[in-house]
């Protein structure tokens, strides 16, 4: 088969979803991302990343409002996404972990459908074996809001890419549109990228870019409410300033913390981005009109403004969250210097160095957690309020067991209950799922996570919140800062003098202390 420069020749465009093709590559890549869902699941929580997945849509499905009533520095749409799982399906970790598939497998089919359509099956197999390598066995199974927005940023590349295939069309570009929309609700800092993508439209494909902006107001209503309801400011505060100009340098690591391997992938990954961009320039100085780079440059710039998410926290977490779609993008790149050959040669090839660079770390962690070799972790569940949360080992689940009985005995439901550190001062992590398991309690401070330079920043209302509340459970498990670049910065002092003359400790249970308010101390 010859194919296009840029796609599926002519003659291959109405038969490249033959039946048998398609079932195959489906059937095999579905197996390999299925594969370590089983023991994913028992994966133990993300204490305070997960444990906010777990709580704040709960809040939300009593009336709370995101910035008004509790801090929370990502959009809304990923927490109402959420929400509306608990709704239909019940609250509990297994409906959020759920909707977490959901969004790797829109990743997964985005990318195998984008390459399907422009390199035919083969490479659409090597993408998707790609994006399953960094998705499964790295990232968990949690519905976080990153992995939200690129969920629903695939799926708008990929109904772009529809789009322009010819003449505009307006139903795909809709669509495409407000799965933009929803991209930036999960991720403001989505949106650099998403700008990129609709300005590159705009400029060469001005009939296209009226559809494309309709959805995107459309795909931005549920954080425009939240502005409605919280406020400008309020918003501005937790969503943009905080996480970016506050606690965001706190939380940025080195390039020197990546491993030589992690460090190459990253330089790929640039490459890649990079490489992607330039195709679609010099593809579009040929013919200006030709759609298929239009689409290219589009997803190219995109790849760049996802660039700042990996270099803001260099570990391999932030890796994977944007290698899973730019290396498997590479696929796309045309086969320089090969005019005719059996199949995309130079595609194919870039989608293999990454499988053979991702293994010495990814690919590892995916057959860890596939199981090969390895017998299956054990999951110790602690369960509270008629709920479960899987632990890191079987003396926190005794602990946190005897800890919340302790809390059962002693709280009426409705009274307040805050979770934080020992030392208040500071503002590293914090157990944030412990609320999820005390769903008869109120919690106790608008911070429900701790974010360093805002929960114990100069205007935080942290101490007045302690002030009116009734029991606290204070732990001594992020002392060494939680891999914080600056864990030694310390707020003020007034939330650990609440604590000492307002507070009496009531039990240890390892390392969380129950504090009981003094009698004497209610108002």
């Amino acid at each position: 088969m010859v194919v296009a420069e840029h796609g599926v020749g002519q003659s291959g465009r109405s038969n490249r979803w033959a039946t048998v093709p398609a079932l195959a590559v489906g059937v095999v890549l579905l197996a390999a991302f299925a594969a370590p869902l089983h023991i994913e699941s028992r994966f133990s929580i993300f204490p305070q990343d997960e444990g906010l997945l777990l709580v704040y849509p709960s809040l939300l499905l009593h009336g709370a409002v995101p910035s008004r009533d509790f801090e929370s520095v990502y959009g809304a749409t990923n927490l109402w996404v959420i929400a509306a799982a608990f709704k239909l399906f019940g609250t509990s970790v297994v409906v959020e972990r759920a909707v977490g598939i959901g969004y790797r497998l829109v990743i997964l089919g985005s990318v195998v459908v984008i390459a399907w359509r422009r390199r035919g099956p083969l490479a659409a197999t090597v993408a998707g074996a790609v994006c399953i390598v960094f998705l499964a066995g790295t990232l968990g199974l949690a519905a976080f809001a990153w992995v939200g927005a690129l969920a629903f940023a695939s799926f708008a590349l990929l109904m772009v890419d529809i789009g322009l295939s010819g003449p505009a069309r307006g139903s795909p570009l809709v669509v495409g549109g407000v799965a933009f929309g929803c991209a930036v609700g999960c991720r403001l800092d989505m949106g650099l990228a998403i700008v990129l993508a609709l300005g590159v439209v705009a400029f060469l494909r001005r009939e296209s870019i009226r559809w494309l902006a309709l959805g995107v107001v459309v795909g931005l209503v549920p954080i425009l409410v939240n502005v409605v309801q919280a406020g400008v400011g309020a918003v501005f505060r937790d969503q943009v300033y905080g996480p970016i100009f506050v606690s965001g340098p706190h939380r940025r690591l080195p390039l020197s913390t990546l491993s030589r391997q992690e460090l190459i992938l990253l330089v790929l990954t640039v490459v890649v981005a990079l490489a992607t961009v330039l195709t679609g320039v010099l593809g579009l100085r040929r013919d200006r009109h030709d759609w298929g780079r239009v689409s290219l440059l589009v997803m190219g710039v995109f790849e760049l403004g996802l660039l700042p998410e990996a270099f803001q926290r260099t570990d391999s977490l932030h890796l994977a969250l944007v290698s899973c779609f730019i290396l498997p993008a590479g696929v796309l790149l045309p086969p320089w210097g090969i005019r005719r050959a059996p199949f995309n040669l130079m595609p194919v090839l870039v989608g293999v160095v990454a499988l053979v660079l991702s293994y010495p770390y990814f690919g590892r962690t995916y057959w860890s957690a596939v199981g090969v070799g390895k017998p299956q972790p054990m999951e110790y569940l602690v369960t509270g309020g008629g709920r479960q949360v899987p632990l890191a080992s079987e003396q926190d689940q005794v602990n946190l067991t005897a800890l919340l009985h302790a809390v059962d005995m002693r709280a009426k439901p409705g009274q307040r209950i805050f979770v934080g550190p020992r030392d208040l001062r500071t503002a590293n992590y914090e157990d944030t799922f412990i609320y999820f398991l005390l769903p008869q309690l109120v919690p106790g401070s608008h911070y429900l996570e701790m974010n360093p330079g805002i929960a114990n920043g100069t205007n935080s209302r942290l101490a007045s919140d302690l002030s009116r509340d009734d029991f606290l459970i204070l732990t001594s498990r992020y002392d060494n800062g939680a891999g914080l670049s600056s864990a030694v910065a310390h707020g003020g002092t007034a939330p650990n003098s609440i604590v000492k003359t307002q507070f009496t400790p009531v039990g240890t249970f390892g390392a969380w202390t129950l504090f009981e308010r003094n009698p004497a101390s209610r108002t």
